[in-house]
């Protein structure tokens, strides 16, 4: 590792330091309680690492399974060949579902890398992954439908206000 000087100490220190804190944490996660937490109060980097958590651990192996139908077909009569966004898709389960006519582009953004790392599997030139956080993602695309499926609930009340501005929006609790 490289290292430079600073004020307050070298570079490596804080980053080391960094890394400390950040192990601590997922040791952290690791206590019964503690995931749903993070997920709600952890911010950016506390959400990351308890969906991750959950994720490794197969905790949330059953969504790939238990998907609604009534999603897809919801999606599917929005979208009409037009493009998706989907917030909080974990594993990409939804772009799988779909049929291939009844998009033309669809974007999964999930705040776990172990979720998108899976999902990326099912990617194609009409899907695509990122990790992202749903709560500050921005992006200069417009799309025809976003998806909220059991993730609308980790987006703060007072920024659910800032999506009233797109004109489709499919969402389950």
């Amino acid at each position: 590792m490289i290292c430079s000087m600073s004020p307050r100490g070298t570079e490596c220190t804080i980053r080391l330091r960094l890394y400390r804190i950040l192990g601590k944490l997922k040791r952290l996660a690791a206590v019964r309680g503690i995931l749903y937490v993070l997920t709600r109060f952890g911010g950016p980097v506390g959400r990351r690492i308890a969906f991750d958590q959950y994720y490794r651990t197969g905790q949330w192996d059953y969504l790939d399974k238990n998907h609604s139908e009534e999603m897809v077909r919801l999606v599917e009569k929005y979208a009409r060949g037009g493009r998706i966004l989907d917030m909080g898709c974990g594993i990409g389960v939804l772009a799988s579902r779909l049929a291939d006519d009844s998009y033309e582009y669809y974007r999964g953004i999930d705040t776990s890398s172990e979720a998108i790392d899976r999902a990326r599997k099912r990617a194609s030139k009409k899907i695509g992954f990122e990790v992202g956080d749903i709560q500050n993602y921005r992006c200069d695309e417009s799309f025809d439908v976003i998806v909220f499926e059991d993730s609308l609930y980790y987006v703060p009340f007072f920024r659910r206000r800032l999506l009233k501005r797109y004109a489709r929006m499919a969402f389950s609790l």
